[in-house]
């Protein structure tokens, strides 16, 4: 009896897709690997991408097959706006890995520094309340920051702040009585004896520690209110050009010196 066996062959077209697939993936570093030429069709026009987007994305396409994980990072890296460290992250890639291959490919490189704020934060909400109420001054003070900083915010988020003046209640205080001046300087000797008792002496009962010069003037204006203060049957002050009676006895003593 004879066995015929036919031996089936794979059609040409299967093979060329199983090769040229996208997600064939290959391990890289392996040096017996032999690199395949990519078609430049290989991503599909997305009609909702610009020109230069579908140029760029058509550059990350024609790459190797064994840079699949590339491929997706790179894509990721132009079609969103995630951080360049997320992005290197979900990838296992590291951030100047991507940054070279976008730089070797022409891809925009990614802004540095933190993205622009488009509205203000809590915390800025929070201060332009409190400038509205206190002003810039009295909000630094609160929230425990500089002035500059608190203006920054308002110059930035709330400019018809910037100007305005917040109203203040003005409430009058009540006028300080003004003592007359005391322009003269009166200045007389104590033996020791006489030193003591004053230091000892006690003129006010309202006035505590008071040094020996501040005692005797104590007892002096004490002295002068009950003679001729508040209510008391004071002497009048004698006329300018006539002299008084103890006056008129120093000239008498100096003129029997003098005789």
């Amino acid at each position: 009896m004879t066995c015929y066996t036919a031996q089936l062959s794979v059609p040409a077209t299967l093979e060329i897709i199983s090769n040229a697939s996208p997600e064939h993936h290959v391990v890289d570093g392996d040096a017996n690997e032999v690199n395949l030429l990519q078609g430049p069709d290989f991503a599909k026009p997305n009609p909702l991408l610009n020109l230069e987007v579908q140029k760029m994305v058509d550059a990350i396409m024609a790459l190797a097959p064994r840079y699949s994980s590339m491929k997706s990072a790179l894509k990721d890296y132009v079609l969103s706006d995630k951080p360049l460290i997320q992005i290197a992250s979900e990838h296992s890639y590291t951030p100047p890995a991507l940054t070279y291959w976008a730089r070797k490919l022409g891809l925009p490189e990614r802004p540095r520094g933190r993205p622009l704020l488009l509205e203000p934060t809590e915390d800025h909400k929070r201060i332009i309340a409190l400038v509205r109420q206190h002003g810039i001054a009295e909000t630094a003070q609160r929230e425990g920051v500089s002035k500059q900083w608190v203006s920054q915010i308002v110059k930035r988020w709330a400019p018809e702040l910037k100007r305005k003046r917040i109203g203040r209640k003005i409430v009058p205080l009540p006028r300080r009585m003004r003592r007359p001046a005391r322009k003269i300087v009166v200045s007389f000797r104590l033996s020791a004896a006489e030193w003591q008792l004053l230091l000892s002496s006690l003129p006010s009962a309202n006035k505590e520690n008071l040094s020996g010069s501040e005692k005797a003037r104590a007892i002096l204006l004490k002295y002068l209110e009950s003679t001729g203060g508040d209510g008391g049957e004071g002497t009048q002050a004698p006329e300018a050009g006539k002299p008084t009676s103890a006056e008129l006895v120093l000239v008498n003593v100096y003129n029997q010196k003098a005789a």
